[in-house]
């Protein structure tokens, strides 16, 4: 890691005691500052590259039911479930990636697209929810049950007595990994959220984990001086100095990482009123990006920029290394967790919008109904906060590629920072964030849901209905909360564009 000297500047600003000059990078030490029954009961992550059982668990399967004979592999999960899996799939090489979809969505259309187009008799689905308990999984599940209901193609990894575990015993599924209940989802690349898709990637998971273990020893052993209480500190004190936003610079193959950031800080750091917004650029675009009001993480592997804002130059060798920058940005966020004195470990915020079988049918309507105008851009801008776009429905190359061009031309117009976010994926992200952080955030909620829709089996409501009541829902609360928000329809959005 290199840094610039406002970087180094910043992390030197820390005066009041923290867990880099007072404490060892050990479980009683964490638990000693939040609490067993706090953030305590949720560190295991800190030991997960020791876990020689696991891996064990995890080969002697594979090996012993010939799990290497499926051609396909399709994972099922949303949010932090799935971006793990992601973060490698995107990293493999380009032949590779052919058998492996990774599905964090609902949106009908690629829901029945995918079901028609797969061989069935070679596919491994593979089923992730740290909870068990979440819909958009569960409806997923059922949808292709519904097409697929073969047992010995579908592996699980969830919490012990959850709804997916009952159903799995139920339906005597090939296997069910039983997640530990002391490591959160996002904190649980290196257990069976990431071993699992790793191995079955054909990862060499010993040098995976290796390299962890070699970094683990080096905090330990030197905890005032590391990359992790280094990116901590600067992270913590970026935002007690009130710094709004932290900008990722990433190229395109590492697009999945950088989200893979974004959820840790988002979800870990944004609440209590605080947190820090990561925005995510593409290599290719950071020369045109500003960085007042910024910190930069900067992966970019050609270019070769000088910032005006406190910056880390950071690099990432191969696959077979990510574990290592996985293990780092926990320890790190940790570290800020308790510098700023926030639970970095619960996601309340996350809870308070979750759709339930309850709800989804009674929240059809919209209860908010504001229109987008330029004046919402100048507010934007004169609160110096951050502008979201939250898009909902269906998400293909050419709209996506429209959303981007939408991000870009407000970014460049307004000179202010701009993120992208689908529905309902975001809600198990980045949500946290925007409803526990700052309060100067603005919000265009993109509606985007097609007249296509499937009923989701055994329920009296269908994929787009779930998809409608989380939009409308969302909403709401971030209206609840006085946030600047604009409504927008996918018609509407060339003529939008034209007039920025």
């Amino acid at each position: 890691m290199d840094y610039n000297n406002k970087a180094k500047e910043t992390i030197a600003e820390i005066s009041e005691k923290s867990l880099i000059s007072d404490f060892t990078l050990s479980k009683n030490d964490l638990q000693s500052i939040w609490g067993y029954d706090e953030a305590g009961k949720y560190l295991g992550w800190l030991d997960a590259p020791n876990n020689k059982n696991i891996i064990t668990e995890i080969k002697d399967f594979i090996s012993q039911e010939n799990i290497n004979l499926f051609k396909n592999l399709i994972f099922l999960g949303i949010g932090g479930a799935t971006i793990t899996a992601e973060v490698l799939m995107e990293m493999l090489p380009n032949k590779d990636k052919k058998q492996i979809k990774i599905l964090d969505t609902i949106e009908p259309s690629e829901l029945n697209n995918i079901a028609n187009n797969i061989e069935a008799s070679s596919t491994l689905f593979i089923i992730i929810s740290k909870s068990g308990n979440t819909i958009e999984t569960l409806s997923q599940l059922s949808f292709f049950w519904n097409y697929f209901p073969f047992p010995k193609q579908y592996i699980a990894i969830t919490e012990e007595n959850s709804k997916l575990d009952q159903f799995g015993i139920k339906n005597n599924f090939l296997k069910i990994f039983n997640t530990p209940k002391n490591i959160g989802g996002r904190f649980a690349s290196l257990s069976y959220f990431g071993l699992i898709p790793a191995i079955l990637f054909g990862i060499d998971i010993e040098r995976f984990l290796n390299v962890t273990k070699k970094i683990k020893k080096q905090y330990t052993l030197n905890q005032q001086n590391n990359d992790a209480s280094k990116l901590g500190a600067l992270i913590g004190r970026a935002m007690q100095k009130n710094i709004q936003n932290m900008i990722i610079v990433v190229p395109t193959q590492l697009e999945y990482f950088a989200k893979w950031i974004e959820q840790l800080v988002a979800e870990s750091l944004g609440k209590n009123e605080l947190g820090i917004t990561p925005v995510i650029y593409f290599e290719e675009d950071a020369i045109n990006i500003t960085t007042e009001n910024a910190i930069v993480i900067d992966y970019s592997k050609d270019q070769k920029y000088e910032y005006s804002c406190p910056a880390i130059k950071m690099d990432i060798k191969d696959i077979n290394t990510i574990s290592a920058e996985f293990y780092m940005w926990q320890v790190a966020v940790a570290y800020s967790g308790q510098l700023l004195k926030i639970n970095p470990f619960d996601q309340p915020d996350v809870e308070i919008v979750k759709i339930t079988k309850n709800n989804v049918t009674s929240n059809q309507e919209s209860k908010i109904k504001i229109r987008l105008t330029n004046n919402f851009f100048n507010q934007a801008k004169l609160h110096k906060g951050c502008i979201h776009i939250l898009s909902f429905g269906t998400k293909n190359i050419d709209y996506v590629n429209q959303l981007h061009y939408f991000k870009n031309k407000i970014t460049f117009t307004y000179n202010i920072q701009v993120t992208l976010q689908f529905g309902p994926r975001y809600l198990h992200s980045v949500g946290q964030l925007h409803k526990g952080g700052r309060a100067n955030s603005s919000f265009i909620i993109i509606n985007n849901i097609q007249e296509f829709d499937t009923k989701v089996p055994d329920t009296n409501f269908t994929f787009n209905q779930m998809i409608r009541a989380q939009m409308n829902i969302d909403t709401y609360h971030l209206y609840k909360q006085k946030k600047d928000i604009a409504m927008l329809t996918v018609e509407d959005l060339d003529s939008v564009i034209d007039q920025i």
